[in-house]
Parts: structure tokens; C-alpha cells; sequence
């Protein structure tokens, strides 16, 4: 048996997501077990990004109409800065993730997502990592940012990138293992 096995694992994307974020991380969470879907704003193919270039399209599963926190295990939202900085402008983007927290769910943040936090009104007092750029807004919002790798606070677990998707994984089993205890 895997340590995900009959967990499902909601990604919160949107078009131009930074791809190697949800590939890396969809891949070893699937590896462990678990079900993933992509959620999003709108229905249609989403284009993922290699940074600047554009990589393959992926297919949404459920629009954030039809998602509901309670159906999931854990949110993860992937970085790139214009997918956040769209997602960051949506209220429904907003109270997804704020579902999340108040239903004590983990939520993994990489690279720039810890931006839809911010926009979403729910850093003040965390610790988070993130793309260096955001240390202003994440401390501006009452925030504290570091520069490690990867983090977790509470149910935030944040990263600088998908680079260290064996750490986030770890962090996120534990996460859930203890919100199932």
C-alpha cells in the first residue's frame, strides 16, 4: 500500500502555470498513490509554461464552480507569475483557498503562489518561503518570509520551487497523516 492511497489531491491552476511545478509534483504524488485533478478558474485546455517558452496543454478535470474543498485531501497550486497574478484577481480562486484553511486541509504554495495567499487575505502571522520576489508582499501582509527552500507552517507548506518536490511530498504526507489522526 502507498502513503497516498485513496487520497485525492486537488492543483489549482490556471493558463501559463509554471509546468515542471504540476508535472514534478503530480508525477510523485500519483507515484505515491494518490488521485490528482486540476482545477480551475475556467473549462478548456490550460497551457503550461517552461518558463518563458510554452510546454504542453493539460486538460481541466472540474472549474472552481464544481470543486469543493471538502472532496479533497490537500490543494497544491503551482507557480509562474501570470498564472498566480490571474488566479490572485479571481474571488472564486480566493474562497477555494480559503477553504482550505478553514477546513485545516495542508495547501502547498510553489514558487509564486504564495502570492494567491497573500491576495487572498490568509499570511498574516505564517512563515513562508516563496520566489524571492514576493518577500515584500508576503512581509507587507504581515507575513514572515525566509529564504530556506521549503517550509511548513501549520497547514501552509511552501516552497521556492518544485526543485525540492521530495521534501514538499514528505511534508505534505505528514500533513495529512496528521489530519487524519
Amino acid at each position: 500500500m502507498e502513503p497516498l492511497d485513496g487520497k485525492t489531491i486537488a492543483f489549482l491552476i490556471f493558463d501559463n502555470f509554471e509546468e515542471s511545478d504540476y508535472v514534478a509534483c503530480s508525477d510523485m504524488l500519483e507515484n505515491l498513490g494518490a488521485v490528482t485533478e486540476i482545477v480551475s478558474p475556467n473549462d478548456g485546455p490550460l497551457q503550461g509554461l517552461n518558463y518563458l517558452d510554452y510546454g504542453a496543454s493539460f486538460v481541466v478535470n472540474r472549474t472552481l464552480p464544481q470543486a469543493k474543498a471538502s472532496e479533497y485531501d490537500a490543494l497544491v497550486v503551482p507557480g509562474g507569475a501570470v498564472n498566480i497574478d490571474d488566479l490572485r484577481q479571481d474571488p472564486r480562486a480566493h474562497d477555494f483557498l480559503r477553504a482550505f484553511e478553514h477546513l485545516a486541509k495542508p495547501i502547498v504554495l510553489i514558487g509564486h503562489a504564495p502570492w494567491l495567499a497573500v491576495s487572498a487575505g490568509i499570511v498574516e502571522g505564517v512563515r513562508l518561503t516563496s520566489a524571492p520576489s514576493l518577500q515584500p508582499d508576503i512581509t507587507n501582509a504581515g507575513g514572515e518570509w525566509t529564504e530556506q527552500e521549503t517550509v511548513r507552517d501549520g497547514v501552509f507548506i511552501t516552497s521556492r520551487s518544485a526543485d525540492t518536490v521530495d521534501m514538499l511530498t514528505d511534508l505534505l504526507i505528514e500533513a495529512i497523516d496528521e489530519q487524519a489522526a
